[in-house]
């Protein structure tokens, strides 16, 4: 265990980067569209950009082309409680990848993390106070822990040491806990830490956990995941602090991608039991499934919204995936976005 000042070994090349990014930062002098919002991936020429998407105004517009110009990718967003900061990596021709915050309050774009050669899944704890994320460095995947504290941002950097490839961190309602997928013991498997990176414990033996899809119940009394252990993807369901595993699907389609409802009462998640990969709901024992679209392409990642009556996912009518919007009080599907490049990670901005 490592519990050190995080120290940014930008050098003159990142600091000027940085200075550079504040000034068209600066000079957007704008701040998000009223009313509610989602933000999305699109692949536009082979540049990866961040989309704002208005709900009642049906528009959209690009993010990170102008707040990050020159960057050829910006991907894994992460937002804030309460809105107010928006975390991101973003890579560019000449650099590594960079850990990115955007402070929408006051236009202001800052370096978090530029000492690994990648940083992923970027994630903010329930209170806002910290920040969790996997760092690529020296042929190991770490967990950081960074707390998060304006206007400094960041005082601490908590480091899960060792070889033991370790990724996916995913805050616990409470934010006491982190659970995280880890490769130690040559197997894929679910893990504990608390905030401050002490008390690591195992949650599951060699269940060969599916990194991408893995979720917290609200409660956080359990957590779903997938698993391909039996040779066919299946979703399970663990007891945080029992260890006692269920398997919630026990179907021979693949089965996998599970979303908690915002009650707990229900889960959301994607399956080929028709032939086509669509979105299905639970409840959490598994039972009563009831599927919810019926399409004859691709639909996945589903994201709840915070009334629990709508979901975010990817469509593939065609050949690149476009954001649609469930209604399941009605089954009505709204499609966010129409056009001939490639849409994905919908989230719901608080």
């Amino acid at each position: 265990m490592v519990i050190s000042r995080l120290v940014l070994r930008a050098g003159a090349v990142l600091a000027l980067l940085s200075v550079i990014l504040s000034y068209q930062v600066s000079r957007l002098g704008r701040r998000f569209p009223t009313g509610q919002e989602v933000i999305y991936i699109s692949n536009v020429n082979r540049i990866w950009d961040i989309q704002v998407h208005s709900l009642s105004r049906g528009l959209s517009y690009n993010l990170t082309r102008k707040i990050v110009p020159g960057s050829i990718r910006n991907w894994l967003p992460a937002w804030s409680p309460d809105g107010r900061y928006l975390v991101f990596v973003a890579a560019f021709p000449q650099y590594k990848r960079l850990l990115l915050l955007y402070d929408t309050r006051i236009n202001y774009l800052r370096v978090l993390d530029d000492v690994g050669t990648y940083q992923n899944r970027p994630t903010w704890s329930p209170d806002g106070e910290w920040l969790a994320y996997a760092v690529y460095h020296d042929s190991d995947w770490d967990i950081h822990i960074q707390r998060m504290t304006d206007p400094n941002i960041h005082l601490i950097d908590v480091k899960i040491t060792g070889e033991t490839n370790d990724r996916k961190p995913m805050w616990s309602p409470d934010g006491e806990w982190l659970a995280y997928v880890s490769g130690r013991r040559g197997n894929s498997d679910l893990y504990l830490v608390n905030r401050w990176g002490y008390d690591q414990r195992r949650l599951t033996n060699g269940m060969q956990v599916d990194e991408d899809y893995v979720a917290w119940s609200p409660a956080g009394t359990h957590l779903a995941f997938t698993t391909n252990r039996d040779g066919n993807s299946e979703i399970y369901v663990v007891n945080v602090q029992t260890g006692a595993l269920t398997n919630l699907t026990r179907h021979f389609a693949r089965d996998y991608n599970p979303v908690w409802s915002p009650d707990g009462a229900y889960l959301v998640f994607v399956s080929n039991r028709d032939g086509d990969d669509e979105l299905y709901m639970m409840d959490h024992f598994g039972e009563n499934v009831i599927q919810l679209t019926h399409n004859t392409t691709l639909d996945y990642d589903p994201v709840w919204s915070s009334d629990g009556r709508y979901v975010l996912y990817i469509s593939v009518p065609d050949l690149t995936g476009e954001i649609a919007l469930l209604d399941l009080q009605t089954g009505n599907v709204r499609q966010l976005t129409r056009n001939d490049i490639d849409d994905w990670s919908p989230i719901w901005k608080p």
